[in-house]
C-alpha cells in the first residue's frame, strides 16, 4: 500500500467513523467472565508496553474500568485478582 493509498484509506476511515458517531451509534457486548477475565488481562498487558502513553492508554484504562466495575460486588477475589493485574510483580 503505498502513500496515497494510505491517505484515502484514512479519509474513507474518518468519514464511516464521523457518520457512526454522528448517528449515535454503539455496540453491545456479552461476555462470560473466563472470556472478560481474557480481555482485562491482554489489556493490561497492553497498557505496560512502555510506547502505549497515548489517548488511547488513556481511553483503554476507562474500559478496564468499566469492565472491572461489571464484576458482582461479591466476587471478591475475582476483584482482588484483576486489581492484581496492574502489577508486573504478580504476574505468573
Amino acid at each position: 500500500m503505498n502513500e496515497r493509498e494510505k491517505a484515502e484509506l484514512l479519509e474513507r476511515v474518518s468519514a464511516e467513523s464521523k457518520s457512526l458517531h454522528d448517528e449515535g451509534w454503539k455496540i453491545d457486548v456479552t461476555y462470560d467472565i473466563d472470556c472478560l477475565m481474557v480481555i482485562i488481562g491482554n489489556l493490561q498487558l497492553a497498557l505496560r508496553h512502555p510506547k502505549n502513553k497515548g489517548p488511547a492508554s488513556i481511553i483503554i484504562k476507562g474500559i478496564l474500568e468499566k469492565l472491572i466495575d461489571e464484576l458482582p460486588v461479591d466476587c471478591l477475589a475475582l476483584r482482588e485478582l484483576v486489581r492484581k493485574g496492574d502489577d508486573p510483580k504478580h504476574d505468573l
